[in-house]
């Protein structure tokens, strides 16, 4: 009877230093730190949503939006607004 080595998954022992260990996780970890940190200011300013934000993104502190009528009715249509 053979006894086989359960092979694991992760972190091989061979690994070097110089060869950065999980970078992947790491990065994904970072990406989601900033998504909640991103979705934590947006709660701030907005309020809590009980929804999808709908890949809303929070402007700059110094920008400014300006509406210009492009109808009779005095409203903006369209991205000509």
């Amino acid at each position: 009877m053979t006894i086989e080595t359960p092979v694991r998954l992760g972190r091989p022992a061979d690994r070097t230093p110089d060869r950065t260990p999980d970078r992947h996780a790491d990065r994904y970890r970072r990406l989601r730190e900033r998504k909640i940190a991103e979705t934590r200011r947006k709660n701030e300013l907005y309020g809590a949503r009980d929804e999808d934000d709908y890949n809303t993104h929070i402007p700059p502190a110094d920008y400014r939006w300006v509406n210009r009528a492009n109808h009779p009715d005095g409203l903006f249509y369209g991205f000509e607004g």
